[in-house]
């Protein structure tokens, strides 16, 4: 009986063991639902957290896609910017080139004013020679006249009246 008893004891020993190792392994899967009830309560709290988080990011995604076509449109707008300066600037040089030929123009009109004032004055003394060329036709002319009436008187007259005459 004693070999029976130190056998129940020897097995009772050896049952108290693998309740013990139960109970270990009960606590440990208790501390392990705690942290697991502890971090679904954590993750449940935060919820609308993490939901007003997503309606943040989904925002910001949006101003995001917002701000590409402002980009698009600001780029579109500099490419007419950059067209609009480039034309600027042709009209800068065409206004440039223009000054320049007018100053030219200035200085070929005080030319063609020096040349007109010439010749005007060669004008006027072109008509002054004229004047000048008709009063000596005119006084040739009666000079010849007067040659003739003395040669004619020459003809007619007498000798006596060609010795008082010459």
């Amino acid at each position: 009986m004693t070999e029976e008893i130190d056998a129940k004891i020897a097995a009772i020993v050896k049952r108290d063991a693998i309740v013990e190792a139960v109970r270990q392994e009960l606590v440990s899967i208790h501390e392990v639902s705690a942290r697991s009830k502890s971090d679904l309560q954590y993750v449940e709290a935060h919820r609308n957290d993490v939901a007003a988080l997503r309606e943040q990011v989904d925002e910001v995604l949006s101003m995001a896609g917002e701000t590409e076509t402002q980009l698009a449109s600001i780029e579109s707008r500099r490419n007419l910017v950059d067209e609009v300066h480039h034309k600027t600037n042709v009209i800068t040089n065409m206004l440039e080139d223009v000054r320049l030929n007018l100053e030219t123009l200035g200085e070929q009109k005080a030319v063609v004013d020096h040349v007109m004032d010439n010749f005007t004055r060669l004008t006027e003394k072109v008509q002054e020679a004229q004047t000048t060329l008709r009063s000596l036709q005119a006084e040739r002319e009666l000079a010849e006249r007067i040659e003739r009436g003395i040669k004619q008187l020459r003809k007619t007259s007498t000798p006596r009246e060609k010795q008082k005459l010459a």
